[in-house]
């Protein structure tokens, strides 16, 4: 996987075991989030990865309040947990 995280581009392997932060979108507020041109859904800007928390929530803070809201952070691991519960 290639992605921007800290300004800088890295890239790393996904999987279950991967030591990142994603932040997701609670699927409630997911209808609330501005369009987004040019991407998929109106949720990819929102979805990235972090190296931890504290670089998570310096992101966090400078999205509009109703946004921060709705964004939250999980590992890695969780993510990948979340994504079987879903598909079963």
């Amino acid at each position: 996987m290639e992605t921007v995280m800290s300004g800088e581009t890295a890239k790393f392997r996904l999987d279950p075991n991967t030591d990142l932060v994603v932040s997701i979108v609670d699927s409630r507020f997911a209808e609330r989030l501005p369009p987004s041109a040019g991407t998929p859904s109106n949720l990819c800007p929102f979805l990235r990865f972090f190296r931890d928390l504290e670089e998570f929530q310096r992101w966090r803070e400078g999205l509009p309040q109703e946004i921060r809201a709705a964004v939250f952070p999980v590992s890695v691991q969780e993510a990948f947990s979340i994504a079987e519960r879903l598909l079963q």
